[in-house]
């Protein structure tokens, strides 16, 4: 018997295309790993209102550190690219920000 049709499953959904529209905006996607750069292309929520960014503010004026503790996939690498943002924009004080990554040292 083969699959689909009025008896049978359904078929199996497409993934929607790249440039997709819905109501005359483009669709947005469920981003299902690494950080969200483009918001208006996925459905997220913005790192800098998970947690408490006065506190973190507090602690970066004070020239204290701080460490991020969180389960996979919950915005540990999107809250410091947010924060990078907020802090380049001039608008959470005088503050020039810059990210280094290692990742690419890590070759098997």
């Amino acid at each position: 018997m083969a699959s689909g049709g009025a008896l049978g499953a359904p078929p199996a959904l497409a993934p929607p295309r790249r440039g997709a529209m819905c109501h005359n905006r483009p669709m947005r996607f469920f981003n299902t790993e690494g950080p969200v750069l483009r918001p208006e292309n996925h459905y997220a929520i913005d790192p800098l209102e998970r947690g408490d960014v006065g506190e973190v503010l507090e602690l970066i004026r004070a020239k204290r550190h701080f460490a991020l503790h969180a389960p996979r996939q919950t915005g540990k690498t999107a809250v410091p690219i947010a924060l990078r943002g907020l802090l380049n924009s001039g608008k959470a004080g005088n503050f020039r920000c810059i990210s280094v990554g290692c990742d690419a040292s890590r070759r098997c």
